[in-house]
């Protein structure tokens, strides 16, 4: 899910607990709303996970928070989106990148 609300990028618990991720955990929990901000059902985010997000065979970083999001394996929100500045159409409902952007955020 591309959400330019979201202020974080998160990945599915159940991902997690399927292909058995390694999570870190975080100094301080977080309390955690869902869009329509009501608290979700894990109530505190206390895990992430450090990642690659793959665009065209390209591995992207990305550090995701672990949370419940129903049917969606993850939510890329306005942290990953200022990031990687994706070009959405919006009418497709597909993005892409400009291959120099990709290129950059490899090498950091």
């Amino acid at each position: 899910l591309f959400d330019s609300g979201a202020d974080a990028t998160i990945i599915n618990r159940k991902l997690i607990q399927q292909y058995g991720l390694p999570t870190i955990k975080l100094p301080k929990e977080i309390r955690f709303r869902n869009a329509d901000d009501s608290i979700n059902t894990i109530e505190m985010v206390t895990h992430r996970v450090k990642g690659n997000f793959i665009v065209r065979g390209h591995p992207l970083p990305t550090n995701f928070y672990v949370a419940d999001l129903g049917r969606d394996n993850a939510t890329l929100g306005m942290p990953w989106i200022r990031r990687y500045n994706p070009k959405v159409d919006w009418v497709t409902g597909q993005f892409n990148f400009d291959s120099r952007v990709i290129k950059k955020q490899q090498q950091i």
